[in-house]
Parts: structure tokens; sequence; C-alpha cells
């Protein structure tokens, strides 16, 4: 979502007064990549697509994006969604003369949000919103969602900062039927200092495999084993450095606290996460995850919490839950 917001793009909440003031000042914002780089991969042509247009720009925040869509030849009308109704309102406000451009409040992550929108589009386009629904573990359902909004042979373009890889994985999703997928490196904006984003381009088929019924916990299987793959294989959280780092840090804690075996659980819980990671991760969740892990690797899980974790089993706890 091209929000004026902070973090990861459009992993907010709550609208309120000062982002709406936030966004008046400022205008505009594109997240990812501007028109300019994506305008020639968004031409009818480019997503052979024929006939009349209407398109649906997912998320869309404070970008233009769908307005610079609006005039494109051949794209009769675009709807604008976001669940921000402030930034709705002032996209309102900032292009109330265009009128090829609807702007509506929709909760795209929400089971019945085809049914409220109530409209079929030859394209739906989606600048960072499979990222922040990745983020909220909603992929799943807005990937349903978007299935639905598409007509048959209707195209998903997604515009994200993850890999190829890994979005290839997520739209092969056997449930969805897509067809083959295509991708185009984009450059990064200049206030960006990370890897430049990608374009994914893909088809829906004019007959899945189970016809027009989804089956949305399937998909949910489909995005959780994906996942899991991408953390455990490709970006491990347990490196061989991350592990040295680890031992070194758990033998001087031991030192400080005059223990030579476990550590109460929460000094291990500082020792493992960092201050950054310890504010995504409570401990509260961390003792429930770990007592989880004791229990499936056939440890007495309650008396980990009296008699603390020693750093073998707090390293097999990493390993199995990265």
């Amino acid at each position: 979502m091209d929000d004026c917001m902070d973090g990861v793009n459009g992993c907010h909440l709550d609208a309120s007064d000062d982002m709406l003031t936030s966004c008046e000042k400022q205008g505009c914002f594109e997240w990812i990549v501007d028109w300019y780089h994506l305008a020639s991969y968004l031409t009818p042509s480019a997503l052979r697509l024929v006939g009349s247009i209407h398109a649906l720009d997912i998320g869309c925040g404070t970008s233009d994006l769908a307005v610079h869509l609006s005039h494109q030849v051949g794209v009769e009308s675009v709807m604008a969604v976001d669940r921000d109704a402030a930034c709705i309102e002032h996209m309102r406000l900032r292009h109330g003369g265009t009128h090829a451009v609807r702007w509506s409040t929709y909760d795209l992550f929400a089971a019945d949000a085809a049914s409220q929108i109530a409209t079929a589009f030859e394209l739906v386009i989606d600048k960072g919103t499979l990222d922040c629904a990745l983020v909220e573990g909603r992929a799943a359902q807005l990937l349903c969602t978007v299935h639905q909004l598409l007509v048959a042979g209707g195209c998903y373009a997604v515009v994200s900062f993850r890999s190829w890889e890994l979005l290839r994985r997520l739209l092969s999703c056997e449930a969805f039927g897509w067809d083959a997928i295509e991708y185009h490196h984009l450059p990064s904006p200049v206030y960006y200092q990370g890897d430049p984003g990608l374009l994914c381009i893909t088809h829906k088929g004019f007959i899945g495999p189970h016809g027009l019924l989804i089956d949305v916990k399937e998909v949910e299987q489909h995005v959780s084993h994906v996942m899991d793959w991408w953390y455990q294989q490709e970006v491990p959280f347990l490196t061989a450095e991350r592990e040295r780092q680890i031992r070194t840090a758990w033998a001087v804690r031991q030192g400080a606290h005059g223990v030579h075996t476990s550590l109460p659980l929460r000094f291990a819980f500082e020792t493992l996460f960092s201050p950054l990671e310890r504010t995504e991760l409570h401990y509260e969740d961390f003792v429930d995850d770990l007592l989880g892990f004791c229990s499936k690797a056939g440890h007495v899980a309650p008396s980990i919490e009296h008699t603390g974790l020693t750093l073998a089993m707090a390293l097999d706890f990493l390993r199995a839950t990265q």
C-alpha cells in the first residue's frame, strides 16, 4: 500500500488526523518504484490484454499510480482501494476531477472483500500490498480475493521488494491455476538503498483445477509451506555466525550469573534475540513457542520454566522454529 507511513509499506492499522495532515503536506508517495519505470510494462499489449480494461489498484495509499494508469490507452476505468480511509479521502480531494478513477475504502484482507466490491476486473495491480499481507499473515486471503476479482484471462501484476524465487513459489499455488509467471527487475527509488523491486505478471486461467471454488485453507497451507521453506533454506535465522555469537553470549551470561548448565528463560530470551527482534517477539510468545517445541520434542515442558534452558536445547529450538 503506497501510504505515507512508518516501516513496511502499508503495515499500519489505524488512520489518524496526523496521517491525513502528513498526506496533505506530502501530496503523494510512491513506494518501491515510480510510474516512469512501470509505464512500459503496464500497457495492454505488454500485459497481453485485449478490449476495454477495467483495472483495480489494491492498497493504493497516496500513490498516483491509479491516475497514471487511467491515462493508458485501452484502460476504460480504474478503481483504487485502500483500507485507510484518511488516504482515500486525501486522494479524492487531490484528484477530484479525475473521473476515470474511483477511490474507495475496502480491506482487501477481509474474507468478504470481493463480494463487497462486486465488480470484475481485467487487471489487478498490487504495489507492495502482497508484501504487507505476508508480514501480517494475510497473504492467502489476499490472493484468494484477487483471484475472485479477476475475470478469466485477467492479469495480476505484483510490484514487490521480495525475491523472484519467493514470489514465484507463492504465485505457483495449484489451487489458482495461474498461467506462467514473468518478472522484470525494477530500479530502486533514490530514497531506498536496499535491493531493487520486482514486477511479477501472471494471468488467471480460464478454468482453474477446482473450477471456480478456491479453498482458502488450501492456499493458507501453500503460503505457510513456502514461507517455511524460504526462512529455513534461503534466509536462515540461525547462520553459523549467529550460532557463534549466541554461544559466546551464552557463556558470558553463565559466568555473570554463576550458572554452568541452564539459563533462566528470561536470560535465555535476552541472549538469543537482539533488542530489535524482541520488539517483534514478546517474551510471553517466546515461552509459549518454547513449551510447544519441548512437548513435540519429548522434553518435559513444564520443568523448563523452573530448571531453565540449556544451550543445546536453545539451539535446537531455533533450528526447528526459524
